[in-house]
């Protein structure tokens, strides 16, 4: 199962030191490149990302307020997301995380409350491959914005 971890990105903005994989054609870099450099500007393992556009099951690590993330992470299970759509001669990358909202709040003690059933947190990602750089877009969901 994959083990994702919930982290806001203090950085905006990073250049990524990679080599560069064309296509067969000799063509433009392809979407899983992009999907690969988003991914490892997020932190987490591109072995860890099954496919993209659809749900699969996940470990959300979360640690407890006040001290997060200095604490001992706790596991919430969730379903994630990776999704990559074409934006021009670049990509746009999505990562959303979803749980059940009781699951959460049992574990999270200190966190806003998560109301309904499920809650979310999701990072968008513009990915520029000619310059091997990926941009932090947005960062939404339920959480405090100092989480």
């Amino acid at each position: 199962m994959p083990v994702l971890r919930l982290a806001l990105m203090a950085v905006t903005s990073v250049t990524l030191v990679l080599g560069v994989c064309e296509s067969d054609d000799g063509g433009e870099v392809s979407e899983s490149r992009a999907l690969e450099l988003a991914v490892i500007f997020a932190g987490d393992n591109i072995n860890d990302v099954p496919y993209t556009g659809d749900y699969f099951d996940c470990t959300i690590n979360i640690g407890r307020q006040p001290a997060a993330p200095a604490s001992p992470l706790r596991a919430v299970h969730g379903r994630c997301l990776w999704d990559v759509k074409p934006q021009g001669s670049s990509w746009l990358v999505t990562f959303r995380e979803t749980w059940f909202c009781s699951d959460w709040s049992a574990v999270a003690a200190g966190y806003p409350p998560c109301d309904g059933i499920n809650g979310f947190h999701e990072w968008e990602y513009f990915v520029a491959l000619d310059a091997n750089t990926v941009e932090l877009l947005d960062d939404t969901g339920q959480f405090a914005p100092d989480m």
